[in-house]
């Protein structure tokens, strides 16, 4: 067996995630839409999106805009938001708009911004809410984490945490959410291919590291056997 096989070999044992990790994205030609608009007839009071976040024919999450003018989503399965925890078993998670390389896995790492809050995975019946709007006299108040500034911290883009499952075993990845009022845009999404891997926010597949290590020197001993020849 040539030594540079062997060499591979070797380091897909020693690091086989970082050799062999792949991070699965999708990005459509158009950002995807969920949401409520005054043309829409009375007869139809939201506006559903359903997703399939690795194409296996299993609904992972759904997104909606409701006529009361707040943007929800609502989830399938096992699959599990990061967010914001109720006080009680009858409230919804609050979804926390993750920054570009904040780290998504069980035990997250993001914006000190809630580190004094109770934060985690969760989900609920009732919906994930993103942001709400109501008109109190001449005001538009709103709730939520993607409000666009209407709270401390607001925003109305990010990168919400998602947790699903892949033939019973969980995985981890990142959507790419513009929201406003009632109605929001899904531009991307990517997760971890392995189990139970974290994921940063905003990271879409490139080559390995170890694996260009690797293939680099694959070709320097095959240049310097060249040369003995």
């Amino acid at each position: 067996m040539h030594l540079a096989t062997i060499a591979l070999i070797v380091l897909g044992v020693i690091m086989p995630d970082a050799v062999w990790s792949e991070i699965i994205h999708f990005r459509p030609d158009e950002p995807l839409f969920a949401g409520w608009g005054l043309d829409y007839p009375p007869d139809r009071p939201d506006d559903s999106l359903d997703i399939d976040l690795n194409f296996d024919g299993i609904l992972d999450i759904n997104f909606k805009g409701e006529i009361n003018r707040s943007f929800m989503s609502y989830t399938y399965g096992n699959t599990l938001v990061f967010g914001q925890l109720p006080a009680s078993s009858l409230g919804g998670v609050y979804q926390i708009p993750l920054n570009e390389g904040d780290y998504i896995a069980e035990e997250s790492s993001y914006d000190s911004l809630w580190d004094t809050r109770a934060v985690g995975w969760g989900t609920s019946d009732e919906g994930n809410l993103f942001n709400s709007y109501l008109a109190v006299g001449d005001q538009i108040l709103g709730i939520g984490n993607w409000g666009d500034d209407t709270v401390v911290g607001g925003s109305s883009d990010g990168y919400l945490g998602v947790q699903f499952e892949i033939d019973g075993n969980s995985h981890y990845g990142w959507v790419y959410i513009r929201s406003g009022a009632n109605q929001g845009w899904i531009d991307e999404w990517a997760y971890e291919s392995i189990p139970t891997a974290g994921i940063i926010a905003g990271a879409i597949p490139e080559p390995s590291t170890v694996l260009l290590f690797a293939v680099g020197a694959l070709g320097v001993w095959t240049m310097r056997k060249k040369k003995i020849r």
